[in-house]
């Protein structure tokens, strides 16, 4: 078998797990598994947004972003070499939701040293950014100084739980007020 066929075999045998997970009962894996096999769901308009709930509004831009860029990705593998590259080169906003949702999930669990850890410079600026777009300087200034030596990670994790809150309902108010930008085709 040539590495061509293997190749071939690998992505089928994915594609197989994946339409597995589509008639799971879990929503997540259902979600994960249309993002990899890039079933396109609905637009989501600006008019959307607004009957989106506040507790789910976050989770369906994710997932809608997630989704635009393992299309974008399948598009064009070779100038975007993965997704994740993909989701840099999305706009502001965009990355305002993923990337702080990624921070959050990790910092929820306890696992903020993990972030700072294992994701690049690049990125962690993107979440400091985002925190900046939604009122959150002190915050992001926190994110930057943390980054830049990696001491007092658990100040940013204190901080964090201190502002979630309010951090959620700026970024949604910031969601509705912009709801143009979070459009997603």
């Amino acid at each position: 078998m040539d590495k061509e066929q293997r190749r071939k075999l690998s992505q089928e045998y994915k594609r197989k797990d994946l339409e597995k997970y589509l008639e799971s009962g879990n929503s997540i894996l259902v979600n994960y598994a249309k993002v990899k096999l890039g079933l396109n769901s609905k637009l989501l308009k600006s008019t959307d947004i607004f009957k989106i709930p506040d507790e789910q509004l976050i989770e369906v831009l994710n997932d809608k972003i997630e989704e635009t860029a393992e299309k974008t990705y399948r598009e064009n593998p070779q100038l975007h070499k993965s997704s994740e590259n993909v989701l840099k080169s999305f706009p502001s906003s965009y990355r305002l939701v993923y990337y702080t949702r990624q921070f959050e999930m990790l910092t929820d669990l306890g696992d903020g040293d993990k972030f700072f850890e294992n994701t690049p410079k690049e990125e962690i600026e993107i979440v400091a950014e985002s925190y900046d777009l939604i009122g959150f300087k002190s915050f992001s200034s926190l994110i930057r100084e943390v980054s830049k030596n990696n001491q007092k990670l658990e100040l940013v994790e204190n901080e964090y739980a201190v502002l979630k809150i309010t951090i959620d309902k700026s970024r949604i108010e910031f969601i509705r007020k912009n709801a143009l930008q979070f459009e997603i085709k």
